[in-house]
């Protein structure tokens, strides 16, 4: 049986459609409790009807620890308590405080769009080559040289977008380690203002203390 060339590139373009559709799946708002781990921004909704919001610091087979959103601070939740996973709609640093958008644009680089587009071309231009090249012998169309350029096309785009989602995956993680870096350093600062507080309340009592022992001495001689 002949395949026509427009056969060819409906069946690709099927395949296109369908890749992108499970990448949309993979990244759907809701989850299982067993897809929870660390470092994810997430909403919980309890049993009991409360809702917890921040990102996981820990997970283990009964329990999850989360930082909340509200007020920053830890709080372990068992595993049977949930009732439903959300990803969040923010994407939350180490204290559960908000990153933007702007904050990850400027710090996303592009590196693995790169490659990940790059292997995909290689990847699905070789197979577009060995899925073309007996279908060319068999029909003489279309030739393989143009299925290879196709699924090359094809899988550099879906390829990209998963590089795309890992250089904006590295980029949280760089803000979030900015942020603990900067939080650090404020609280660095803060005990030395404290310090450097308690040093002048101690200079100021013992000027008090010499000079109410000066002022006795006066008074006794």
């Amino acid at each position: 049986m002949r395949i026509s060339i427009w056969q060819q590139v409906t069946r690709i373009v099927t395949v296109f459609f369908i890749a992108v559709i499970l990448s949309n799946c993979a990244g759907s708002r809701y989850l299982e409790t067993a897809d929870i781990e660390s470092e994810q921004s997430l909403k919980l909704y309890l049993r009991n009807g409360d809702i917890h919001e921040g990102i996981i610091v820990r997970k283990d087979n009964n329990e999850v620890t989360m930082i909340n959103a509200a007020d920053s601070k830890s709080q372990t939740i068992p595993m049977a308590e949930i009732r439903r996973v959300e990803r969040s709609r923010e994407i939350y640093d180490y204290a559960a405080v908000p990153i933007s958008s702007a904050e990850i644009e400027r710090n996303k680089g592009n590196k693995n769009t790169w490659v990940y587009a790059a292997g995909g071309a290689a990847i699905g231009g070789l197979v577009g080559l060995a899925v073309g090249y007996p279908i060319w012998v068999a029909n003489d169309n279309p030739p393989p040289l143009f299925v290879g350029g196709v699924t090359a096309v094809v899988s550099s785009i879906v390829f990209a977008t998963k590089g795309i989602k890992r250089d904006k995956h590295d980029a949280i993680q760089k803000v979030r380690y900015l942020h603990s870096q900067n939080d650090l350093l404020n609280e660095k600062e803060t005990q030395e203002k404290r310090l450097k507080a308690l040093e002048e309340e101690k200079a100021r009592l013992k000027k008090q203390l010499e000079e109410k022992k000066k002022q006795a001495s006066e008074n006794d001689g």
